[in-house]
C-alpha cells in the first residue's frame, strides 16, 4: 500500500542506464461516514436503509454496512461526493 502524492516509475534510456520518473497521481476526496445509531433490537436490512436514504434525499449511496460497538448497533453510511456529503450534512 503506497500513499504518496507520487509513484516512481523506472524506465531504461538508449545509453542503458535507469532512470526513475516520476507520475503524479490525482488524489481522490475522502469523506467520513455518516453514523445512524439503532435502539431497537430489531434493525432493517442494508439495502433498505440505503434505498430509503436515496429516495428521501435524492442522492444514489450505493455502500453501508452495519457496525458494533458494545450493546450500541450503528449503521455507517459512506457517500462517494462532495454533493451527496452536503446534501446528507
Amino acid at each position: 500500500f503506497n500513499n504518496s502524492d507520487f509513484r516512481q516509475a523506472p524506465y531504461t534510456t538508449k545509453s542503458g542506464s535507469t532512470k526513475n520518473v516520476s507520475n503524479p497521481t490525482a488524489r481522490r476526496p475522502s469523506f467520513p461516514p455518516f453514523r445512524i445509531t439503532f435502539t431497537a433490537d430489531e434493525t432493517p436490512s442494508e439495502l433498505s436503509i440505503v434505498k430509503d436514504i436515496n429516495k428521501h434525499c435524492r442522492i444514489s449511496l450505493s455502500y453501508g454496512r452495519y457496525a458494533a460497538a458494545g450493546r450500541n448497533k450503528s449503521f455507517l453510511l459512506y457517500v462517494n461526493s462532495s454533493e451527496q456529503f452536503d446534501r446528507l450534512m
